[in-house]
């Protein structure tokens, strides 16, 4: 019996161990938390599978998913209905968005295929690239995708062709799952799936430099429930109030936040 409590010891000495390596692995304590502060809640259509997110001239345009029922919506802010809705074909499911001068570039998740628009919605053209499509976003230069594994991809934003591919590190790990992003001041600011926060990522060393913490936005009884539903996702900013819209897949609320930057 002795021998089966130490053999019993051992195993939870050895499990609670390896947990905090990899929590510390990880980056916990190796990055700063940036705070926030809440400027406005909007109302966001319980229906949106959100996906991709981006704000334009007073309106946010957005990428919803789920097979048969993606489209590309511009939405207005205060009501959270869109102005502008327009289906994807049934055969695709909408992921990343994001803009490049006047044009929106949406990404589908396993067509292998993406689609340019005008401000209006009105398709411009196709372009087609391999693997799976999750977030988009543009700094200026390149678009930068991320396929759910632990590297970025820059684009040209003319050819679609990958010029380059970083990886994103955090602590002594590379971070997965990096979905919707949005390119402000220099950096990149990330969703992760299923997890509730924000990753902020250095362009050029693919280095996570802070974490912001977005837990216990929505109330318990708000948060959707079903399979994948309820993530946080969605991330867009407005260069004129310099705040974020963020809000997740089929959440009922948009939360308009500003992030206490830490240099």
């Amino acid at each position: 019996m002795a021998e089966r409590w130490h053999l019993w010891l051992t195993f939870v000495l050895i499990a609670v161990g390896g947990t905090i390596v990899y929590s510390w692995g990880m980056g916990a304590g190796m990055v700063p938390e940036w705070e926030y502060e809440i400027v406005a809640v909007h109302p966001h259509d319980p229906a949106a599978f959100t996906q991709g997110l981006h704000f334009h001239q007073g309106h946010l345009y957005e990428s919803t998913g789920l097979e048969g029922k993606s489209a590309i919506r511009k939405v207005d802010i205060a009501s959270g209905k869109p102005a502008i809705d327009i289906p994807l074909d049934s055969r695709h499911f909408g992921e990343g968005l994001t803009m490049v001068g006047d044009q929106l570039f949406q990404l589908t998740w396993k067509s292998g295929v993406g689609f340019v628009y005008n401000a209006d919605l009105q398709l411009v053209r196709r372009f087609d690239y391999s693997g799976e499509g999750w977030g988009l976003t543009y700094d200026g230069t390149h678009l930068i995708m991320s396929d759910g594994g632990t590297e970025l991809a820059f684009l040209d934003p003319e050819t679609t062709q990958v010029v380059r591919r970083l990886p994103v590190v955090l602590g002594s790990f590379k971070l997965d799952r990096i979905n919707e992003m949005e390119y402000v001041d220099g950096l990149i600011y990330a969703n992760r799936w299923q997890q509730d926060a924000i990753f902020v990522i250095h362009p050029e060393t693919g280095r996570v430099v802070a974490r912001i913490p977005l837990l216990n936005l929505l109330t318990p009884a708000e948060r959707p429930r079903g399979s994948d539903d309820g993530s946080l996702n969605g991330i867009a900013y407005n260069p004129e109030t310099k705040t974020f819209f963020v809000t997740g897949k089929k959440w009922p609320k948009m939360f308009e936040i500003r992030v206490k930057r830490k240099s």
